[in-house]
């Protein structure tokens, strides 16, 4: 796996062919799944930690976001195509090795993710990352979905003694 900067054209590679359940997701949060909008909208947000995960010929298969949401809380956003499965494993060690301990390092106290309650698969990966779901919240969605909170505390997330590796490129270690 290779994670490259978030980009727009790499994340509208993703957008135009997500899962079906992520297209869910997206149209729920945003009240559309338009890949251009969202691109330019996560390109243009400055993001704490994040990156377009590419299988190792480069094809972009996930975009995984976070953002401050507020003083000391960060938004986490991921969603991917169909190819997921490719690079979750290495994704999933990249967040547990980089991600959470360089949002640890930028001073996060939170970072939380709000996942449509159909969404299990998303849930499954956040649990598997150490989010604990919250709570359930009928009609947040923008046509009135229910969502699930899933959030990491500072005083519960275990980081491993071992320094974060800084830069994009340096995912490449934990390749499947």
């Amino acid at each position: 796996m290779i994670v490259a900067p978030l980009h727009e054209p790499l994340i509208r590679a993703v957008a135009l062919d997500p899962r079906a359940c992520d297209r869910a997701e997206i149209t729920a949060t945003l009240g559309h799944a338009d890949p251009w909008v969202l691109a330019r909208h996560l390109a243009r947000t400055p993001a704490v930690a994040g990156g377009v995960a590419c299988d190792d010929d480069g094809q972009p298969i996930a975009v995984l976001h976070l953002a401050w949401a507020r003083p000391g809380v960060l938004g986490a956003s991921l969603f991917a195509t169909p190819r997921f499965p490719h690079v979750a494993r290495s994704l999933t060690a990249w967040v547990r090795r980089v991600v959470i301990p360089g949002a640890l390092a930028a001073g996060a106290h939170r970072a939380e993710a709000h996942s449509l309650a159909s969404h299990a698969t998303a849930h499954r990966w956040l649990r598997a990352l150490g989010a604990r779901a919250e709570g359930s919240h009928p009609g947040w969605g923008a046509h009135g979905e229910t969502f699930v909170t899933f959030a990491w505390i500072r005083s519960h997330v275990h980081v491993s003694p071992r320094p974060p590796e800084t830069g994009a490129a340096t995912a490449a270690a934990d390749a499947e």
